[in-house]
């Protein structure tokens, strides 16, 4: 996909902006969302911040996720601008299944005082600011546009806010066949890159 004339393209991810695949997406002339709608970069634009954020409640945590980290072979923590994944792709099962539910439980006791959310991704656990979310980002995109078409497409549980916070009149896809709140889904990439050749072909 790259620009074509008349149409908008955004890339919305978790990922980092400094993202090695992000390149791509310049090169290709898309703009990008990054950290769950923390940051964006417009088509030939630079990085700006979507809404004030700190991450000063990264030094409470950030200790805590380590030390499972360090206890937990095969599960590592990545540190973003404003939010903290525990990783835990590559631990054994069993072991992924108790770590997994001890963390969240920790989480919840020492974030309830605090405007964070945490979610539960592919085998990860992320702790983020309240404030940000791929559905505040896509709505920020659409308002006061006056767009003919919108068209969104993801595969992620944090894909299910930018579905819910999309007009009615949108077309909401999920990949996959998982329940979701978006209208459609499709039962995989292929399926969704045949469509995207289709409508910009």
């Amino acid at each position: 996909m790259s620009y074509t004339e008349g149409c908008v393209f955004f890339h919305c991810s978790s990922n980092l902006q400094g993202n090695t695949a992000f390149k791509l997406f310049q090169l290709a002339k898309l703009g990008i969302i990054a950290e769950h709608g923390a940051w964006i970069k417009e088509r030939d634009g630079e990085w700006t911040l979507t809404k004030p954020l700190n991450g000063e409640w990264k030094a409470e945590i950030l200790p805590l996720l380590n030390a499972y980290a360090d206890k937990t072979p095969g599960s590592f923590v990545e540190e973003k601008d404003f939010s903290l994944v525990w990783h835990y792709r590559r631990v054994e099962p069993k072991l992924a299944f108790t770590r997994a539910c001890e963390i969240r439980e920790v989480l919840l006791r020492l974030t309830s005082n605090l405007n964070l959310r945490i979610m539960e991704g592919n085998k990860i656990i992320e702790v983020k600011s309240q404030a940000v979310d791929k559905g505040a980002a896509a709505a920020s995109m659409a308002l006061g546009k006056n767009y003919d078409f919108i068209l969104a497409i993801g595969d992620d549980r944090t894909d299910e806010d930018m579905f819910k916070s999309l007009a009615e009149s949108a077309y909401t896809i999920k990949v996959g066949m998982k329940p979701s709140l978006a209208r459609f889904n499709m039962h995989s990439v292929k399926e969704v890159r045949s469509l995207i050749n289709e409508l910009v072909g």
